[in-house]
């Protein structure tokens, strides 16, 4: 057994820097082996998604759109509400597919207020401006519905809500 206090200082020097070299390629490695075995060092490694490439907020917008769409607005609503109580601030399309919940709910006047919100945050939302178009003319507020689908026409001329709604307003015009 060697007894380390009577080895010489340059032995005890060169042991020390050997010892700490190999500490450091053993950390280096550990370090290496534990990034690669988490889930994002694994999809980068097999060629993955990572949180970085995933967007998790149209993900969940999708989700929610496709929930409406299937009849299921009531779940929408709830999820998408627990969901803005996670943001500090709630970006425009998520109010947008709260409003398209109550639309689909036949809540008009929260639809409207939902789609006020949105255009509070981002006036040029040609799809917010589409669904007060919509809830205001199932109010039978044919005034405030075509000046909301002329609003969403301005910012995007195919934005299928707002035409629906003019040509809507045209014939009852016309009637």
């Amino acid at each position: 057994m060697t007894n380390f206090n009577d080895e010489h200082p340059d032995e005890r020097a060169w042991r020390k820097k050997i010892d700490h070299d190999y500490d450091g390629k053993i950390a280096k490695l550990n370090n290496a082996l534990d990034k690669m075995l988490t889930a994002d060092g694994l999809a980068v490694k097999y060629g993955l998604e990572t949180p970085e490439s995933r967007d998790f907020d149209r993900e969940f917008l999708e989700e929610m759109q496709d929930e409406i769409l299937s009849g299921n607005a009531e779940h929408a609503l709830e999820m998408i509400d627990f969901d803005m109580q996670g943001h500090y601030e709630v970006p425009a399309v998520n109010w947008a597919m709260r409003s398209l919940a109550n639309l689909v709910l036949g809540n008009w006047q929260a639809c409207i207020d939902d789609s006020s919100i949105a255009i509070a945050s981002n006036s040029e939302f040609a799809a917010a401006y589409g669904l007060r178009a919509e809830a205001y003319l199932r109010l039978g507020d044919v005034a405030n519905a075509a000046y909301a689908a002329e609003q969403a026409l301005a910012r995007d001329p195919e934005e299928p809500r707002g035409k629906a709604v003019r040509a809507m307003v045209h014939d009852r015009q016309t009637e």
